[in-house]
């Protein structure tokens, strides 16, 4: 029933900031719907409860053990995956909190809300 209930914000959340959201900055192109930013051992969660869904739901959703791109280091397919998707949804953990890549791609997903002046970030606090 959580699972259900997060799953169910998340879309609405994603699907309220993509119809009524408009940024102040210049508009752009996406290739992704939304990035997906979770901990590896969280990962369980975040493919069932969340990657899948919204697939599902039609939703263009950058998970990275499909979109990395082979070659490049994992800071350069996180700073892309952020940079090419509308929202960045993270599933908030105490993994996520201890993990440097969670902390990155934080980082990026700021950064650019920054830079954009639009709201990218989507936190989902699981505890």
């Amino acid at each position: 029933a959580v699972a259900l209930t997060l799953v169910l914000s998340a879309v609405a959340a994603i699907y309220l900031f993509r119809k009524r959201y408009k940024p102040n900055g210049p508009k752009l192109q996406y290739s992704y719907d939304v990035f997906l930013a979770y901990a590896e051992m969280d990962s369980p969660f975040a493919e069932e409860c969340l990657y899948k869904p919204l697939t599902n739901q039609g939703y263009r959703v950058f998970f990275h053990h499909l979109d990395f791109i082979p070659g490049k280091t994992i800071a350069e397919n996180i700073e892309l995956g952020v940079r090419c998707s509308r929202r960045v949804l993270f599933v908030v953990t105490e993994h996520f909190v201890k993990s440097n890549y969670c902390r990155m791609e934080l980082k990026y997903a700021l950064d650019c809300q920054a830079e954009e002046r639009a709201r990218r970030v989507i936190p989902v606090v699981l505890d």
